[in-house]
């Protein structure tokens, strides 16, 4: 508890602080002042449209200005706001996937780290989508546990919920939503999914036929809807070669922190191979040798960091026991793949840090026993034993 109200102290410190004293040049300056600027604009003569991405988050900034008034302070505690309730439902994930230990730990990790602070703490969309992400994880193991059809449903209106938060995230959660719904956490839903096997094919079936469907109504639509021109691209032509582009287009800015791009549809053998050094780039950089600045050398250590969380997951996985390594299946496997999507549409570890936020709580929850045990044995915390083992 004493964690938790640290993280809400801390941020509500730099909402206040960004709010009357000044930005950060070079960190907090130029989306939130964008969104706020827009939002209110948007307040004076705007209409609520159907909208995803950056026209929604606009919209919905702009109809809380319309009640209160355009504040930069109420814009940061909106997402202070968002942030709280994600650090709450951090802790219940862990209570939930029985990874309890050192609790405290990962609280401050997630609340404090200056990456994630200055950015969850400001008019941008971070905060939001690490809370939906939480909530859409946490009701699909609760949904797994219990075999309750409301957690599944509140499943479903979290992930459509996170997925209204960025373009990327909407083609993304489409993917999601079945992983969440369908992955054997438990013996009883292995055994539920094999005794209905054929009664999940034909929803499944049904899905695919109704999305198939619809798609073409959707993309001859999309002019109506704000930020649905990447989804008519990509049902237009190559997905490879969309994403190659997209990719072009932001690391053609030549900053001094691009490292794109990266990807290279040439071939599927080439495009594989390229697409997970995109991964590795957007996990670890800047490398140690990259360091020029104070600013590279936390981005690296920030990197490090990464690192050592990824290699404690996956320790978790290997040593669990069957329970622990259902749920800890689960975990690594939505964060690599939300790793893999943002990867693809960055080319700039400035911007990597930043979108490296939504998926971070869940490798936090992931690498928690192992990494406690890792700190025990530098004698950095009490020695206790280990739960996975």
């Amino acid at each position: 508890m004493l964690a938790v109200w640290t993280v809400v102290s801390a941020h509500h410190v730099v909402a206040i602080w960004l709010a009357f004293v000044g930005q950060i040049r070079g960190i907090t300056e130029r989306d939130p002042s964008s969104f706020h600027l827009y939002a209110t604009e948007w307040q004076k003569a705007g209409s609520v449209e159907l909208a995803i991405g950056a026209e929604a988050y606009i919209q919905f900034l702009g109809v809380v200005y319309r009640i209160f008034g355009s504040s930069w302070l109420v814009g940061n505690e909106l997402s202070v706001l968002a942030f709280t309730f994600a650090t709450c439902v951090l802790v219940a994930l862990c209570h939930l996937v029985d990874h309890r230990q050192n609790m405290w730990l990962i609280v401050l990790l997630f609340g404090c780290w200056p990456t994630v602070l200055l950015n969850t703490a400001i008019t941008i969309r971070e905060a939001y989508e690490s809370l939906f992400l939480l909530v859409s994880v946490y009701y699909a193991v609760q949904f797994h546990f219990t075999g309750k059809g409301k957690y599944l449903l509140l499943c479903t209106v979290s992930t459509a919920l996170f997925g209204f938060t960025h373009k990327g995230m909407l083609i993304y959660s489409v993917l999601l939503l079945p992983m969440l719904a369908y992955w054997p956490l438990t013996v009883s839903s292995q055994r539920r999914y094999r005794r209905n096997r054929s009664v999940h094919l034909s929803v499944l079936l049904l899905c695919l036929l109704l999305a198939t469907s619809a798609l073409p109504v959707v993309v001859s639509k999309s002019s109506d809807i704000s930020g649905m021109f990447l989804v008519a691209r990509l049902s237009q032509g190559d997905v490879t070669q969309v994403v190659s582009e997209y990719q072009n287009d932001l690391g053609g800015a030549g900053g001094r922190s691009d490292y794109g791009p990266l990807l290279d549809s040439s071939n599927p053998v080439v495009f594989l191979a390229t697409a997970v050094q995109s991964m590795v780039y957007f996990w670890v950089t800047p490398f140690p040798w990259w360091v020029r600045t104070a600013k590279d050398l936390f981005g690296s250590m920030e990197g490090m960091l990464r690192l050592l969380l990824i290699a404690c997951a996956l320790i978790t996985l290997y040593r669990g026991n069957t329970r622990v390594r259902r749920t800890q299946s689960l975990l690594v496997a939505i964060f690599v793949s939300i790793s893999f999507v943002w990867a693809l549409g960055t080319a700039n570890y400035g911007t990597a840090m930043r979108h490296n936020i939504p998926g971070y709580g869940i490798l936090l929850v992931a690498a928690l026993p192992a990494f406690s045990s890792f700190l025990a044995r530098l004698d950095v915390l009490k020695p206790r034993g280990l739960r996975y083992r």
